[in-house]
C-alpha cells in the first residue's frame, strides 16, 4: 500500500522572549500542536517531511531572522542551534517525521542564489550572504542535528543549485545532509542525470510549474509539471516526489487538475519499468506523493 507523506513548509516553532538575549524555551502550545498534529498523522497512516527553519518574513515574524549570522549576533545565533538541539531530542526521531528539511532553500533565502532584494523590501528578501557564511551556517545546524538525533534524517533542500546548474556544486550540501532535497519549479521539466551525479538519495521536495508569472498557480500548466515530474521519477532515481499546488477545491467537493494528476499516479500504483532500485533513502515508505502545505503554521493552529 502505498502511504500519504505530507511537506510542510515556512519554518516550525517559535521562540519565546528576546532572541537577542539568552534562550528561555519555546512556545509550549505550539509545540503541542505539532505533537496533536504528528498524531493525527500517525492515525491516518501518514508520514511529514517537515522544514524546521524558513527565511525571514515580514509576514511571519517566527521564522529565521537573518541578523544570526551577521558576525554581531552571537548570542542569538547559539540560541537558534542551542533551541534546534532541543526541539531535535523532543521530535527528532520520532517515526512520523521520515526526513527533516534543516532550512528551506538556504542558499537562496540566506545567500545570492535566488538575486531576492535585501532587507528592507516587500518579501521575499535575502541578505545575500557569501556562501561561506551559509556553509558554515549549515554545518553548524547539520551537527546539531545529528548529535540531537543521530537516527534521523536531514537535509537542506534547494531549488537553483541542483536542477538549474548542469555542473552544480555539491560542496555545498555534501557535508550537511543525509539526501538531497531538490525544488524543481519549470514548465516543461525535464529529470538531469542525478544518479551519476548525487552519491546519496535525493527527492524532488517541491514539484510544479514555473513561480515565473505564477504559473505555478495556473492549474492546467502546474498539472502538467506535475504529471511529468511524478511519471518519470523512478526513471530518475528519485525515491519520493512531493506535489506542489492546490489539489482540492476552495470547498474541497473536487480535486482540482493537480489534485488529479496525484490521485491518477497513486491509482496506477507502483510502475514495475522505470521505478528506482535502489533502497528508498528514508526506509519508509516505497513511494510516496503529497500536496506539500505552503503554510505550516495554518496547519498547527499557531
Amino acid at each position: 500500500m502505498t502511504e500519504l507523506v505530507v511537506g510542510t513548509r515556512k519554518g516550525l516553532f517559535v521562540l519565546e522572549g528576546d532572541p537577542s538575549a539568552g534562550f528561555d524555551g519555546f512556545q509550549e502550545d505550539a509545540l503541542k500542536h505539532f505533537a496533536q498534529v504528528l498524531d493525527m498523522l500517525d492515525a491516518r497512516g501518514m508520514r511529514a517531511v517537515v522544514v524546521v527553519f524558513d527565511q525571514e518574513e515580514v509576514a511571519s515574524p517566527g521564522n529565521f531572522h537573518f541578523e544570526a549570522l551577521d558576525g554581531r549576533h552571537e548570542v542569538m545565533r547559539r540560541n537558534y542551534l542551542v533551541s534546534l538541539g532541543e526541539f531535535l531530542r523532543r521530535f527528532g526521531e520520532r517515526p512520523t517525521v521520515i526526513g527533516w528539511d534543516l532550512f528551506n532553500e538556504a542558499y537562496n533565502s540566506l545567500g545570492a542564489d535566488g538575486h531576492l532584494p535585501g532587507p528592507p523590501h516587500a518579501d521575499p528578501i535575502s541578505p545575500s550572504y557569501p556562501d561561506a557564511v551559509v556553509h558554515a551556517w549549515l554545518v553548524d545546524m547539520y551537527r546539531t542535528a545529528k548529535t540531537s538525533a543521530p537516527a534521523a534524517r536531514f537535509t537542506v533542500s534547494d531549488s537553483t543549485e541542483l536542477y538549474w546548474n548542469p555542473s552544480p556544486d555539491l560542496a555545498k550540501y555534501d557535508d550537511v545532509v543525509d539526501f538531497y532535497d531538490i525544488h524543481v519549479y519549470d514548465d516543461h521539466p525535464i529529470y538531469p542525470s542525478w544518479s551519476g551525479e548525487l552519491h546519496k538519495p535525493y527527492i524532488v521536495g517541491e514539484a510544479g510549474a514555473s513561480t515565473a508569472g505564477a504559473h505555478d498557480e495556473n492549474q492546467a500548466m502546474n498539472s502538467q509539471a506535475v504529471s511529468y515530474l511524478l511519471e518519470h521519477a523512478g526513471g530518475a532515481g528519485v525515491s519520493l516526489v512531493l506535489a506542489q499546488g492546490q489539489t482540492f477545491s476552495a470547498d474541497r467537493s473536487r480535486l482540482t487538475p493537480t489534485g488529479s494528476a496525484v490521485a491518477s499516479f497513486l491509482s496506477a500504483g507502483p510502475r514495475s519499468s522505470g521505478q528506482a532500485q535502489h533502497v528508498n533513502p528514508l526506509e519508509a515508505v516505497t513511494y510516496a506523493i503529497v500536496s506539500a502545505a505552503r503554510r505550516v503554521k495554518r496547519g498547527l493552529g499557531l
